[in-house]
């Protein structure tokens, strides 16, 4: 049997209409990308914590890309603080 024959076709992509789930924006409604600031607003951290010297520029030219890619590194302060009361408190129970 050549080796050619082993090689399924790739499955047909669904009909995204009749997938169940919306790709696109629908009758003019919009999707907005929270700011940098918004996301660290969200995980805990000081207003433009992430604006650093970034390629020997000054923070303020930071552009968001380094910005969501710290962000997403991340993790939540609030989140941490909460971890850690509950395994603080589980641990003084008799």
């Amino acid at each position: 049997m050549p080796v050619g024959d082993l090689i399924t076709p790739p499955a047909k992509a669904p009909d995204r209409a009749n997938a169940g789930g919306q790709l696109a924006v629908q009758h003019g409604m919009a999707v907005r990308r929270l700011t940098p600031r918004e996301c660290e607003r969200l995980q805990g951290f000081p207003d433009d914590y992430t604006q650093i010297l970034w390629r020997k520029k000054a923070a303020e030219d930071c552009p968001d890309g380094p910005r969501y890619r710290a962000l997403g590194n991340s993790m939540a302060v609030p989140v941490m603080r909460w971890i850690g009361c509950r395994i603080q408190a589980a641990g003084q129970r008799p």
